[in-house]
């Protein structure tokens, strides 16, 4: 809780709040270590019935390292920026696993360890499908917009936008964002993994229709389980008819984690036929079979209107040692991508899925109103699958209640929320 929830005087000691997990992680484990170590010493004839389970705890441990790490080289980065300004608000990364032992399914989580910056574990939630070669993976770089400057080659402090980022906060996220933003980065790293139950209603063709609900961490995971519904269709399996994805973000900040990666493959997936586009209007609740609903709960009215606003623009800022080096806003390729924005952004809503006039229990009823007047009336099962903070799992709960009447329905949450 503390290493997710860190307390008012850890945010105000700079130190503490660059370093706040792996101070949470590492006195963990001294205290667990020490604990067992003076217990067995001390009282052994009590505590010996214990050693079992340590005996398990210790090969679980051996069977992650051995069996479950792999080495990994960043084959592909892109980084994100939080406003026109370009400050770097987020990176994804894409690794080639030597040795092809990261198993991925949609919905879950890997550790990554970078030797480079130290040999912390990090989890971070999966983007990548079955069917991906590599493993992707957003990394939100955690900074106060405020102690970002934009420096010379030199150190000296510029107004330069050819120039690089750097950060008065050094985070982990920060260390790890000035190791991939160079010209040719070689970044060696290790993955150990994946954990979580992945989800499995949602793909069931029994079902006419699944909603999959991502929040907070938890974006990440929609975004894979929209790639693994996507690659489904294209190879020809069947899957529920229609399929809603609903992302909820705090900030517009929270938002450009999913936007890019979002906005593109759906220009992908319509560019090869998989969605048509053809009877799309702006003010239309579905793009052919998908439903796309995303929800930004505490942003600034005008913030979010000016990110709707300049989604269209580009903003690129070159480092001296990275010509590559991309901050993307938006982007206007084609007249299939201008469509698919242009509706997309009719689908930001600003609210949260607790309001009254927004709540998950209308957004149910209503997909429920859309399976009941389909015409194949025996598919209109429909499944609900959430990944993401267990605040609001139980208000999901609540409302699949609600509006299961006697018609099939069934309900999968993360690991961390069941």
């Amino acid at each position: 809780y503390w290493a997710r929830s860190p307390p008012a005087f850890v945010l105000r000691i700079k130190f503490l709040k660059a370093n706040w997990f792996e101070i949470c992680y590492y006195s963990h484990v001294f205290v667990a270590y020490l604990t067992l170590i003076l217990a067995l010493v001390a009282r052994f004839d009590v505590f010996y019935p214990v050693l079992p389970g340590w005996c398990i705890y210790f090969m679980d441990r051996l069977y992650d390292r051995v069996v479950c790490t792999d080495h990994v080289d960043l084959v592909e980065k892109k980084i994100f920026a939080r406003s026109q300004m370009g400050v770097p608000n987020s990176m994804r990364l894409r690794f080639k696993p030597k040795n092809n032992k990261v198993a991925v399914r949609a919905g879950q989580w890997v550790y990554l360890q970078v030797p480079e910056i130290d040999h912390t574990w990090h989890p971070f939630s999966l983007a990548s499908a079955t069917s991906d070669s590599l493993v992707d993976l957003h990394v939100g770089v955690v900074s106060n917009e405020k102690d970002w400057k934009v420096v010379r080659s030199n150190g000296t402090e510029s107004t330069n936008r050819l120039s690089k980022w750097e950060s008065k906060s050094k985070t982990w996220t920060y260390r790890l964002f000035q190791l991939v933003n160079k010209r040719s980065p070689v970044v060696k790293a290790k993955i150990m993994g994946p954990y979580g139950w992945s989800f499995t209603s949602c793909f069931d063709p029994k079902f006419g229709g699944a909603v999959v609900i991502g929040a907070g961490t938890g974006l990440t995971a929609a975004e894979s389980v929209l790639r693994e519904t996507i690659y489904r269709r294209k190879q020809g399996l069947k899957t529920p008819e229609k399929v809603w994805f609903i992302w909820s973000c705090r900030e517009v900040d929270d938002l450009l984690w999913c936007w890019h990666n979002l906005l593109s493959l759906l220009v992908d997936t319509c560019v090869d036929k998989s969605i048509s586009v053809d009877s799309l209007c702006k003010n239309s609740n579905m793009l052919d079979w998908l439903g796309v609903s995303i929800y930004v709960t505490r942003a600034d009215n005008f913030v979010l209107q000016d990110f709707i606003s300049c989604s269209s623009s580009i903003v690129k800022l070159d480092s001296p040692r990275d010509s590559k080096s991309e901050l993307e806003i938006g982007n206007g390729r084609s007249l299939i991508e201008a469509k698919v924005k242009e509706w997309l952004l009719s689908r930001i809503i600003q609210g949260s899925l607790t309001d009254k006039d927004t709540h998950i229990s209308r957004f149910l009823n209503g997909c429920r109103g859309v399976l009941d007047a389909s015409k194949n009336a025996s598919r209109n099962g429909l499944s609900v699958c959430y990944c993401g903070p267990s605040g609001l799992a139980f208000t999901i709960a609540e409302s699949v209640k609600l509006c299961k009447g006697d018609r099939d329905t069934a309900i999968e949450f993360s690991a961390d929320h069941q």
